[in-house]
């Protein structure tokens, strides 16, 4: 908490090199909702994370409804670096359990 993105990464890399032996490494925004935030914002955390020449891929958890176009576009610009993940939190499959929720999306 309160640790700047590229100090995490170095940190964590660190620690997955010495401890594991690692060479490569996808740089991951943990579960909730990593699209929240105005597209500079995310813009400048993704490229914080994904700048080191170690690092292959982006990956993103989120809800599905924090996930409007412009955010989808600033992700697929990623792919062209590397790997990209976005994983989305599924409360149910089923459409009437989501309204029921008020969660503001379908399956």
């Amino acid at each position: 908490r309160g640790t700047r993105i590229r100090e995490q990464m170095r940190r964590g890399m660190r620690w997955m090199r010495d401890r594991f032996g690692a060479r490569k490494f996808i740089a991951y925004f943990q579960a909730f909702t990593n699209t929240y935030a105005p597209l500079e914002v995310l813009r400048h955390l993704y490229d914080s994370a994904v700048d080191f020449p170690d690092v292959v891929g982006l990956s993103v958890g989120t809800r599905p409804d924090c996930v409007p176009e412009p955010v989808l576009d600033l992700l697929e610009e990623y792919r062209h670096r590397g790997y990209v993940q976005v994983e989305l939190g599924l409360e149910s499959v089923r459409d009437d359990s989501l309204r029921w929720m008020n969660r503001c999306h379908s399956v």
